[in-house]
């Protein structure tokens, strides 16, 4: 049987329904943050790929798989405060983007199934009485410093 460059690859790789990956949600929000407070609170967002979040992300869905994650840590910092660092949560994903998991923030740790779900999520921890308090303390430090 003769090869002739047979391509068996479909003509695109579109999704269909556009999702807005968890990173890009995170970039705006930390964007938000940054106006809301005058530029004395920002946050930013730090990928990693880990490979004890991947496997714990996995065992925790019940899926047994190779390493096909990525963790995002979003951070809160202040700049006028020496620059001092709050790290508020983790989001661990699959490369598919969900289900995926927010992990070591100020509620518990939380399955998310789909966007719609991050965004809700999301919502509650920016809103928790933790949040709030760290954000403004950060805003006190940063006036007095």
């Amino acid at each position: 049987m003769e090869n002739s460059n047979l391509d068996l690859w479909p003509q695109s790789f579109e999704v269909g329904v556009k999702i807005n990956p968890p990173l890009a949600i995170l970039r705006e929000q930390a964007s938000l943050l940054e106006k809301k407070t005058g530029g004395l609170v920002k946050a930013i967002v730090e990928k990693s790929d880990n490979e004890v979040v991947a496997a714990s992300l996995y065992r925790s869905l019940g899926i047994k798989a190779t390493i096909n994650s990525i963790s995002y840590s979003f951070w809160l910092l202040a700049p006028a405060f020496g620059n001092y660092r709050y790290q508020l949560f983790t989001i661990e994903q699959p490369l598919e983007m969900y289900p995926l998991r927010i992990v070591g923030g100020p509620l518990e740790d939380m399955e998310i199934a789909s966007e719609e779900d991050l965004l809700e999520k999301l919502k509650l921890i920016f809103a928790s009485e933790k949040v709030q308090r760290v954000i403004g303390a950060m805003i006190a430090q940063s006036q007095a410093a």
